[in-house]
């Protein structure tokens, strides 16, 4: 009986082992990457929703910063009607007419009155739109960070079915060498002829 057939096919089957170890490890990763694939997804669809909430939150803040805007102009055009009410009843009691210089200082009172309210009204328009604006900023890099974390998603999926094939292939080859070793350990010694 020769020995060399025998170590030879059993060198054979501890390859073809060792092969099937192999892909089973390499199965095992695939279904890992699998696994954080759907974890991106998961964190993708999370950046989404907080997107879309940065953005309503933005807009409720320009909306209240709109509100309280027009408060404060409601308030100022009281407090300044007022005022210049009180400055004609005064030069009414004094005797003083609302002609000449007081007229002409009644009048420019009112004039810086109308312009502190339209600057009121500018500065409210434009704390409004900046919020506005930081809120679409803040939707559009929520969106493109989920974007991009869904991207690795699929880049992953892909990694997992290389992954993948590359087990099948290793199988593949663990059955060859099984293969290979019985039919070498068959030619070496030729056991049907005996």
């Amino acid at each position: 009986m020769h020995v060399m057939p025998i170590i030879s096919m059993a060198m054979g089957v501890l390859g073809a082992v060792g092969q099937f170890s192999a892909s089973r490890s390499q199965d095992d990763a695939a279904a890992m990457q699998q696994r954080a694939a759907a974890q991106q997804d998961k964190a993708a669809a999370g950046q989404e929703a907080a997107a879309m909430e940065a953005r309503s939150l933005r807009e409720r803040n320009a909306a209240a910063i709109e509100a309280e805007g027009m408060e404060q102009k409601r308030r100022m055009r009281d407090t300044m009607d007022r005022d210049m009410g009180l400055s004609r009843a005064r030069a009414a009691a004094s005797g003083v007419t609302a002609e000449g210089t007081p007229g002409l200082y009644l009048d420019e009172m009112q004039k810086v009155s109308g312009e502190e309210l339209d600057w009121l009204d500018y500065s409210t328009r434009s704390k409004v739109a900046a919020e506005q604006n930081a809120g679409h900023y803040d939707y559009l890099t929520g969106m493109a960070s989920a974007d991009a974390t869904r991207a690795g998603a699929t880049a992953t999926r892909a990694g997992a079915k290389t992954t993948s094939a590359g087990a099948r292939q290793t199988r593949m080859g663990g059955w060859t060498t099984l293969g290979q070793s019985a039919l070498d350990f068959g030619g070496a010694y030729n056991w049907w002829q005996r």
